[in-house]
């Protein structure tokens, strides 16, 4: 390969590459500012790239009364936002003590960050560009991703000195008294070199009369009563003006009486400093840096494509220090082909990753919370570890029978959260527990987004969730699966299958989803406060009771089809039943829950009797103060064991079957009304309100479905009547999942796209140009090969040499050119990118 190195004076220079395809296509590879002539095996052209290389840098950071009297009481990101800084206030940097120089009074809280950064890329930053979290303490774990989500705008030009003015507005309310960590991640976009991190803090209604301590008390409403505005108005800097309406009145001395902190303050606390921060292109690069990681270390990947890369993330942490790997970008490491993730070792916390399109082989894992870490190599499980922020889409291999699992929990005090796991269509559980001791887990599995498990061709090994296996089941994993969505998880009867004790399952929603959460195995376990809304979908359920002591309250059923002959389902048992058959149901709590429209019996009694050799009933069960509203003939199916109770039941809109003349069912019209969200609640008439029997607050605590309080004698059903805000609706895409935006390139679909891609036509050239005045020049000609078209054709004779006058060239935008180096060549396309491994179906992709 012959190369020559352009004089670049500013310019920075680094390799610049093209790489033989096949005839019609050619890929151009950068990884910077370029300048280069390459020759691969006599076939292509010279080229020049000339890009001006900048380094951006973090001008200013500040801290803005979004909402305010000073930003014109506007809520959006504008010009005027800039009046409405405040300039009292400076930014907490890592290693600095807090001060009232560095946190608001503002009774919005932290709502609105504007940065000056002279930004490579103005038009291309998103939220994934930014990292928000909130905290009140001066380790790094104590700060938790902010939940809402940011709006981000660009103003080019407008900053100081002439930077590009980033303004980051947030919802009033989302950070009040705590500290907001904001950092600006370093990547193409930004152009920064580091991560630019900062703090700013809130609490509400202090006057900085104290150096030491962030107290609200009477001081602080004497300070306000001292210094109040008249008919002056107040500058943005007044330390008593805490609604910033620009006058300090009776509402400000209002705003501070209702915000004393009695005996609890907000600290003023240290900002964390980060550790070292690793920045990796390779997972090669990642084994070589290992043995170096020391608690509060981060591992950054490169932005682009990691195709059959095993990543082995192993270390120590420590609580207040985690160790963390993380994508320069969130969501724009595409990891693909046969890569995969070990996470080994002790508080590690893997963030933004994005699983996309790979394949792996039979009994693998995408991401296992174990590997071969140490000093002896043996195989290791993690504890207090976890994935977040991160996907895997469409992570399948050719053969749907090839069973493999997408995530794997080992060990103890792991967590899963905020990830999307999308796509998965072939024999293995996405999310596993595995149990391989009676040892209790203490697992989290939570805000997470699952979707689109199409049916498996087998009956069983398709399940979303699995907690244990029947081996293990009779021991206890406490694990808490809880605020995640369901959707279209058609994969098997189980969409979670658990088969371990003590666990908790609370505030999912489930949505045409053609399965049930079936306790299948394991005693003790509470199902709690979660939506099953069938929509309709045919084979959706709700849940299936077995085993002892399990406990179901709270939860809303709607529009199912009865995938277990009932919304609940309660199971006959197999005598003397082996660990994988039946065991009986005894001592179970139903209770609270109410059921509404579905396509089957509310509750069966005996679900799958005489089957499988299941002949015994269900013993002892509690049926008491549910709600069952529906149109399907009866409402209550099946026989009894012995030691039923029901009481305070209220069923209506067909017959009750067997329960017909029950005392503890009262055949009344419950009275209710759909909501926006299409949630039926009690009327304000309702004979449900205040109608409960007996106290089962201790297995339904003092909250209904929604998060209100249950106060008095309870309702009877999942929803407490009350004017209160609603806490828990039934979540819906954005609620839960990554945080990050899907980028889609430059073309192609999710699962295809090229991140950190410049993609050309040859089409799009801009002149061609005869520099020697032969006549020969660049030509097009027709090929159904190529994309558009035709391709670019280079004129037949003899090369020039790249230190004499060029005989033919052809120029595109950028200052891109190319000279004639081989008679005849073609050229269809040019890829700029940061993945020389990908395949011609992937590039074509990126001009769709």
């Amino acid at each position: 390969m012959a190369t020559r190195k352009a004089d670049t004076g500013h310019r920075q220079s680094r390799r610049f590459q093209f790489e033989r395809l096949e005839p019609r296509k050619m890929l151009a590879s950068f990884l910077g500012n370029i300048d280069y002539a390459v020759d691969v095996e006599n076939k292509v052209c010279s080229a020049q790239l000339q890009l001006s290389a900048t380094t951006a840098e973090v001008v200013t950071r500040n801290v803005f009364y979004n909402d305010s009297a000073f930003d014109g009481n506007s809520p959006l990101a504008n010009a005027d936002d800039d009046n409405a800084i405040a300039t009292d206030k400076v930014a907490l940097l890592p290693g600095e003590t807090a001060s009232f120089a560095n946190y608001t009074s503002f009774v919005h809280g932290i709502n609105g960050i504007i940065v000056d950064i002279d930004l490579d890329d103005p038009a291309s930053l998103t939220s994934n560009d930014i990292r928000l979290a909130v905290g009140s303490g001066n380790e790094l774990s104590d700060f938790e991703r902010l939940a809402e989500s940011p709006e981000v705008t660009v103003r080019v030009g407008d900053g100081v000195d002439g930077s590009d003015r980033i303004s980051i507005v947030l919802p009033n309310g989302s950070v009040v008294n705590q500290y907001l960590q904001v950092t600006i991640i370093a990547n193409q976009t930004t152009g920064l070199a580091n991560n630019d991190v900062f703090y700013f803090g809130n609490v509400i209604a202090d006057t900085g009369n104290s150096t030491n301590q962030t107290f609200v008390n009477a001081d602080d409403i004497v300070m306000v009563r001292n210094n109040l505005s008249g008919f002056f108005a107040e500058e943005v800097d007044s330390p008593y003006d805490f609604n910033r309406d620009q006058f300090v009145n009776a509402d400000d001395i209002g705003t501070a009486r209702n915000n004393l902190s009695g005996f609890i303050a907000v600290p003023l606390i240290t900002a964390p400093v980060l550790g070292v921060d690793y920045f990796v292109t390779s997972a090669s690069e990642i084994d070589s840096i290992t043995s170096s990681l020391q608690p509060g270390d981060t591992i950054t990947l490169q932005d682009g494509n990691w195709t059959n890369q095993q990543i082995h993330f192993e270390g120590v942490g420590t609580e207040d220090r985690p160790i963390t790997l993380r994508a320069q970008t969130p969501g724009q490491v595409i990891l693909n082909g046969s890569s995969s993730l070990n996470i080994c070792g002790d508080w590690l916390v893997a963030d933004g990753l994005n699983f996309n399109g790979g394949a792996l082989g039979a009994g693998d894992h995408v991401v296992e919370f174990r590997g071969n870490c140490g000093s002896n190599g043996s195989r290791y499980e993690s504890t207090n570890s976890r994935l977040t922020n991160s996907a895997i889409t469409n992570y399948n291999p050719s053969n749907e029978s090839t069973r493999y699992f997408w995530v794997s929990l080992y060990g103890q005090n792991n967590r899963v959260d905020h990830n999307s796991f999308v796509g998965h269509n072939h024999s293995g559980v996405t999310v596993t527990v595995w149990r391989d001791t009676s040892d209790p887990d203490y697992h989290l599995i939570d805000n997470n987004y699952f979707a689109d498990r199409p049916e498996g061709s087998t009956t069983n090994g398709y399940e979303t969730i699995r907690i244990g296996t029947s081996d293990e089941s009779l021991s206890d994993s406490f694990t808490i699966v809880e605020s995640n969505l369901f959707e279209r998880t058609d994969g098997e009867i189980e969409i979670i299958s658990n088969k371990s004790g003590n666990n908790i399952f609370r505030y999912n929603t489930f949505r045409e989803s053609a399965g049930t959460l079936t306790l299948r195995h394991g005693d003790n376990n509470l199902v709690e406060g979660n939506f099953f809304l069938g929509e309709g979908k045919d084979r959706s359920g709700g849940v299936r009771v077995i085993g002892e002591n399990q406990t179901i309250v709270n939860n809303y059923f709607e529009g199912l089809d009865g995938r277990a002959n009932g919304a609940i389902s309660i199971s006959a048992a197999v005598p003397n039943s082996a660990l994988n058959e039946y065991f009986l149901v005894r001592n179970a709590v139903i209770a609270h829950n109410t059921i509404v429209n579905v396509n089957d019996a509310g509750i069966i009694f005996d679900h799958g009797f005489g089957s499988s050799d299941r002949t015994l009933l269900a013993e002892n069960v509690t049926i008491a103060n549910n709600l069952i509203s529906s149109t399907l003939d009866p409402l209550f199916r099946g026989d009894e064991g012995s030691g039923w109770t029901w009481e305070g039941n209220i069923a209506f809109g067909q017959s009750l079957g067997p329960k017909a003349g029950d005392s503890g069912i009262t055949v009344v019209d419950p009275q209710l009304v759909q909501d926006a969200d299409g949630i039926w609640r009690l009327d304000s008439s309702s004979p449900a309100i205040d109608s409960s029997s007996g106290n089962y607050s201790g297995a339904t605590g003092s909250v209904d479905v929604d998060g209100q309080s249950r106060v008095g004698i309870f309702d009877i059903g999942a929803d407490e009547f009350s004017a209160a805000p609603i806490l828990r609706a039934p979540l819906i895409v954005g609620d839960v999942g990554h945080f990050w935006s899907v980028s889609s390139g430059v073309g192609g679909d999710s699962s295809e796209e090229c991140l950190s891609c410049l993609a050309i036509e040859s089409s799009d050239f801009a002149s061609v140009l005869d520099p020697n005045g032969d006549g020969d020049n660049w030509t097009a000609a027709s090929s159904s090969d190529a994309l558009d078209g035709f391709t670019l054709v280079a004129p037949t004779g003899s090369l020039a040499s790249l230190s004499g006058t060029h005989d033919a060239i052809v120029t595109f935008n950028l200052d891109f050119r190319i000279g004639k180096r081989e008679a005849d060549a073609e050229l269809d396309a040019f890829v700029f990118h940061l993945d020389a491994e990908l395949t011609d179906a992937e590039l074509d992709a990126l001009f769709v």
